[in-house]
């Protein structure tokens, strides 16, 4: 009896859906989870390029190895870039060849600190740049206080 869908079985290749996973879960960086490239990306562009990727790895859709994976990474990448702030922080970077170098050798690090950012943002929380840090006064020891 046909129901009229077919599923495959797991490991056989479901159109461009593996490769995408496969590119996907290669990716070092939420840009190129996407496939968009700074400066020149809007919220719209994470917007379209997300619902556009979800279609073709989404794990009810897809059945091809880590499916599921690239699709956490997928939505972890939109959910972080389609903020305004966070998009403008990575724009901001791009603009300093220092940071941008440093992003690309370690792009981790940079969506670490932005995720946490948008949380704090988030949760009404303040959030200073690493350039806008307070500077915290030397704490006096003993030592210092017998001097005076």
């Amino acid at each position: 009896f046909f129901f009229g869908f077919f599923v495959a079985a797991p490991g056989v290749p479901m159109a461009d859906g593996e490769a995408e996973v496969r590119r996907i879960l290669a990716a070092k960086d939420y840009f190129q989870i996407l496939g968009l490239e700074l400066p020149d990306v809007t919220v719209d562009d994470v917007k379209k390029a997300h619902r556009k990727l979800v279609l073709k790895v989404h794990p009810d859709k897809c059945q091809a190895e880590g499916a599921a994976e690239a699709f956490d990474e997928l939505t972890k990448a939109m959910t972080l870039l389609s903020d305004e702030d966070v998009l403008d922080s990575f724009k901001e970077m791009w603009n300093s060849k220092e940071r941008r170098q440093q992003f690309e050798q370690d792009p981790s690090a940079m969506q670490a600190k932005q995720a946490d950012n948008k949380r704090r943002r988030d949760a009404g929380e303040t959030v200073l740049s690493d350039e806008r840090m307070p500077k915290m006064p030397k704490v006096s020891t003993s030592d210092d206080l017998e001097q005076r």
